[in-house]
């Protein structure tokens, strides 16, 4: 008989995750330790691995509506769960561990499409490729995935997810708090003082690294402007940044997630073709989109957080994922909060007695998820969902 419910105080849980920037398949071990509302995590390896070119080539198609087709999405939900197998048994592998030290394996697979609001049949919906039965029978360990859809059912966005390891690590007592992570989208989660699981106020603000990567291939011929360099030799267009800045999404008020529904290859394309009119140079159309990328999060921080905290102070701010390694971008953000420490993920990293490395963040967060699905525990922070479906391993 198959135990689902972890009965060890320490067990190791593999994360695996493949993000909107589309970068590879991150995959952590990590040790987790006490209760799951207030554990000790720590990272015993973590890598990334890369998609094949053929593999990559048919996400980023099938990430287009207009050239998405069903036969291919079909195949993609096995094939990119057979990635997500290799890359968990590679790791495993590599540390010399065998499958049966695992306790589980929480996959966030890939999202296609992230819907909360419902279309053309007014139903919320969401869809991540990557299938966990997949994974559970190529690896032989209990898997959990597609974490996003039971929120759903009670009407709440299903995103951000990484709410729920903030507030379960990097709460503070005397400390107003708020984390960052760019990523291909940025999200934001604000931890007051002394908070309880429902005060955090948590959304995605907008495009992270998403545009910015776009314009660093079509301009530069680079997958992404790591350090900035490009944008930080560009002038961003103040007239352009006003109209870009108009959108919508970005004026709603919390909670609300978003993805490349809407920041999307048509999206950013129209957004070229602005810059393109303006005769605006290479590098102005990176310090344009970068600019576009923190005025949208500082702008929101100010209007949604700080106006709550009416007089107390912010004290800190961490930024974390890739955009965390754009040194300009990091520049911009702190002449927005002059008076506020601003400080990478790595600097929060000891929690508990446990080290979680800032890169694994988000692989640790769907380990956290499995764990606590498994735990019977709720991971929404709005919601008693239980975030997660089990697929089992096959009998031995």
């Amino acid at each position: 008989m198959i135990s689902i419910k972890p009965t060890r105080s320490k067990r190791l849980g593999l994360g695996l995750l493949s993000g909107t920037s589309l970068d590879g398949i991150d995959a952590g071990l990590f040790e987790i330790n006490g209760n799951t509302d207030s554990p000790s995590i720590s990272t015993k390896a973590f890598r990334v691995f890369p998609f094949s070119k053929s593999l990559h080539s048919s996400i980023l198609k099938n990430l287009n509506p207009e050239s998405a087709k069903l036969n291919e999405l079909s195949e993609l939900n096995i094939a990119i769960a057979n990635a997500f197998a290799d890359a968990s048994l590679k790791l495993l592998k590599k540390e010399r561990l065998p499958a049966t030290s695992v306790d589980f394996i929480g996959s966030h697979g890939q999202t296609f499409w992230h819907d909360p609001k419902g279309g053309t049949l007014k139903t919320r919906s969401t869809f991540q490729l990557g299938d966990g039965s997949v994974i559970a029978s190529r690896t032989g360990i209990l898997t959990v995935s597609d974490f996003r859809t039971a929120e759903l059912a009670f009407g709440s966005e299903g995103a951000p997810l990484v709410p729920f390891l903030d507030f379960a690590l990097y709460r503070h007592q005397t400390e107003n708090r708020v984390l960052i992570n760019i990523g291909g989208i940025s999200n934001v989660t604000f931890l007051p003082r002394k908070t309880s699981r429902i005060e955090p106020i948590y959304f995605d603000a907008g495009p992270g690294n998403v545009l910015i990567d776009k314009a660093a291939r079509l301009h530069f011929g680079v997958p992404f402007d790591s350090s900035g360099k490009f944008a930080k030799n560009g002038k961003a267009n103040q007239l352009l940044l006003k109209e870009f800045l108009k959108e919508p999404f970005y004026k709603k008020r919390p909670p609300k997630s978003t993805g490349r529904e809407l920041f999307s290859d048509g999206y950013f394309e129209r957004l070229t073709t602005r810059m393109n009119e303006e005769g605006l140079s290479k590098a102005n159309h990176l310090a344009t989109l970068t600019m576009l990328t923190v005025s949208t999060l500082a702008a929101q921080i100010k209007r949604f957080i700080l106006k709550r905290l009416t007089g107390e102070p912010l004290h800190l701010i961490s930024i974390g994922g890739g955009g965390a390694k754009n040194t300009f971008m990091m520049e911009l953000l702190r002449g927005h909060f002059p008076n506020t420490r601003l400080v990478l993920q790595q600097e929060l990293a000891m929690n508990c007695g446990g080290v979680l490395e800032a890169k694994a963040k988000e692989a640790a967060l769907f380990a956290l998820l499995a764990d606590a699905a498994l735990s019977g525990i709720s991971a929404s922070m709005k919601t008693p969902a239980i975030l997660g479906k089990i697929s089992l391993p096959p009998v031995k």
